[in-house]
């Protein structure tokens, strides 16, 4: 009886463990801050991590990205193929994480934040304000598994988000803060 009940806490501790180090911590705001343009440095070094993401939001209907708000100076290149430095915003959920996370998409963090974008919005173009979205960062490794060739002979590399455009995903664990970017000014009267 008693190894059963140690080997049960152990199993326990294993997946507080394993929960805390893809959390980071119940607290958000001490998850890494990451521009856009940073996350693309070295983006394997943030593969399955928790983080803030700050960029400009942009999108459709049937997706949402962050995208840098000012040119970045790095290249993204895979094979023959140079994406943009997008990041798909995702469900947990999605069929098309990489990882499995240890968490539930915060419906209630984006109400606020709509709230706030809409405000802002008034007075300050889209591409001014900038969103921090939270979540576990992904992208592959090996993109030579990811590749589609076509009957025709071409081919093209399969990313993230809404045609498989950006070569990064954000499962969002929720939405932090909109605000304006120091560099943009209001909307012209």
């Amino acid at each position: 009886m008693f190894l059963k009940l140690l080997a049960f806490l152990g199993a326990l501790v294993f997946v507080a463990t394993t929960a805390d180090s893809q959390m980071g911590s119940d607290d958000i705001l001490s998850w890494p801050l990451v521009s856009v343009c940073q996350v693309f440095t070295d983006p394997q070094a943030f593969d399955g991590k928790m983080i803030r993401l700050r960029g400009v939001a942009a999108g459709t209907d049937e997706g949402g990205f962050l995208i840098s708000p000012q040119h970045c100076p790095t290249v993204y290149v895979t094979g023959d193929h140079k994406w943009p430095l997008w990041v798909a915003l995702t469900a947990p959920d999605s069929g098309q994480r990489l990882h499995k996370p240890v968490f539930v998409y915060d419906s209630h963090s984006e109400e606020i934040l709509l709230n706030k974008y809409r405000m802002l919005q008034k007075r300050y173009p889209d591409r001014c304000l900038l969103s921090t979205d939270a979540g576990l960062f992904e992208t592959r490794s090996d993109w030579s598994k990811s590749r589609a060739v076509y009957p025709n002979g071409s081919s093209r590399y399969l990313g993230f988000g809404n045609q498989n455009i950006a070569p990064a995903q954000l499962l969002l664990k929720g939405y932090v803060d909109v605000e304006v970017d120091p560099e943009c000014g209001p909307r012209a009267p």
